[in-house]
């Protein structure tokens, strides 16, 4: 028996595990944002691996998307000069504005006043005090920039009172 090997221990060789390659990280196009939980790839839909679901309830809760809202107080520390004033007029009932919102001057011909607008909707008109500020200042109220500083809701008219500040 010994001459064939038979009854030998062999040499134990140490075992070697199988190392399986690491997959590549998935490569997620630039578009894709933390939000949303799948896209698609030629026309297949992948998972994203990048998903967060409390930032899609982030993206949900703004309310106005298409307004530019920015603090009040930094608008008043690049504007020193602002002036506060409560618009006259009733706003639009479908308007959707807070404070913080940036808005626009239009000149109502009809009216002969100037409406100040937030997301395309009036929500008041400028006081004869504004078009004196602007006179002061050797410029048009339609360049104004204005801000809604404070929404008061008054019980006795049942309309929302609207101040701004304008520079």
């Amino acid at each position: 028996m010994g001459l064939f090997g038979f009854g030998k221990k062999k040499e134990q060789q140490p075992v070697v595990p199988k190392v399986e390659p690491k997959p590549e990280p998935e490569t997620v196009p630039a578009d894709v944002t933390p939000d949303q939980q799948f896209y698609t790839v030629n026309g297949m839909w992948l998972v994203n691996p990048n998903y967060d679901p409390s930032a899609r309830a982030a993206a949900e809760a703004k309310d106005n998307p298409g307004v530019y809202t920015e603090d009040v107080e930094k608008f008043l520390a690049r504007n020193d000069d602002a002036k506060l004033v409560k618009l006259t007029g009733k706003p639009d009932d479908l308007a959707s504005y807070e404070v913080g919102c940036r808005c626009h001057v239009e000149e109502d011909i009809e009216k002969e006043k100037y409406a100040v607008t937030c997301d395309g909707d009036v929500i008041g008109y400028l006081p004869s005090s504004a078009i004196t500020y602007a006179e002061k200042h050797e410029t048009d109220p339609e360049y104004f920039d204005v801000i809604i500083a404070e929404v008061e809701y008054d019980y006795d008219k049942e309309r929302d009172i609207i101040s701004v500040y304008i520079a």
